[in-house]
């Protein structure tokens, strides 16, 4: 019978020690695939929107790259030529008085897509005429070349 277990421990004594995986290990893997996956996800604008999800997104002032998503579904809606997106050009214009500047530049770059829309253009020479205003009081306080009367044409 001693001549088993030497048997036995000899087996034993070659067999190379297998190694648990530990699972923060585990943990660790699945987080450097998941992580870049849902910030990816987070934003990426190609994602299909609902006209659900446009308005909901438009709503939501606390997250502005959702407000973007949506502001460049529409300007693709714009593009494709539907004419269901027009319910939403209120809220468009809307969002040109947003404290976010990255919002008012995508704002104005959707609504440089429909050139026919009134709403649009009202909002356009609105803000036309609020700029060339400021510019006008900024010359009349420094008597700025920049601001002079010629130059508010140029831009």
């Amino acid at each position: 019978m001693n001549s088993n277990n030497e048997i036995q421990a000899a087996v034993t004594a070659t067999q190379p020690e297998r190694r648990r995986v530990s699972l923060p290990l585990i943990i660790l893997a699945v987080l450097f695939i998941i992580v870049p996956f849902l910030t990816w996800y987070g934003t990426w604008f190609g994602r299909k929107l609902s006209d659900e999800d446009i308005a909901t997104y438009l709503a939501d002032e606390k997250n502005p790259r959702r407000i973007q998503h949506a502001l460049s579904r529409i300007e693709e809606r714009i593009e494709g030529g539907d004419p269901t997106v027009k319910k939403f050009y209120p809220q468009v214009v809307a969002l040109t008085k947003s404290p976010f500047g990255e919002i008012r530049k995508t704002t104005a770059w959707v609504m440089g897509q429909d050139n026919t829309s009134e709403e649009f253009h009202a909002c356009r020479w609105r803000d036309w005429h609020a700029l060339c205003e400021r510019r006008r009081i900024r010359h009349r306080r420094s008597n700025d070349s920049v601001a002079s009367p010629r130059s508010l044409h140029r831009e």
